[in-house]
């Protein structure tokens, strides 16, 4: 899969591909660890259609900050829409929680 996006991508090999792909994760952690005060959000997290009770539990958890969620299904995966307003400490924590479940493959945030 590596070799294959390199190619796709133009990298010249996988270690530089890998190189960048930290520095992005890096560059997108930053953004969001550097969110402070109160904040509204918006976070969509696309997940495994048998994880959906997995990111259940998890929003359910940050309930002092979710104001509203909906549930996107696909064929194979499906996506929440997570509409958050709160400190900007429990957005990140709720961001990380997210990503760190198991089953979902990627979460998206913009704050506003």
């Amino acid at each position: 899969a590596l070799d294959a996006l390199c190619g796709k991508l133009g990298y010249e090999s996988r270690s530089k591909l890998v190189r960048m792909a930290v520095r992005a994760l890096e560059a997108e952690y930053g953004q969001i660890e550097a969110l402070e005060g109160r904040k509204a959000a918006v976070l969509v997290a696309r997940h495994a259609k048998t994880q959906e009770a997995r990111v259940t539990d998890v929003t359910h958890e940050f309930h002092d900050i979710v104001t509203a969620t909906m549930h996107c299904q696909g064929d194979t995966d499906c996506s929440e829409v997570i509409v958050v307003e709160g400190g900007a400490g429990r957005i990140v924590e709720l961001y990380g929680r997210l990503k760190a479940k198991k089953g979902v493959k990627g979460v998206l945030v913009s704050v506003m």
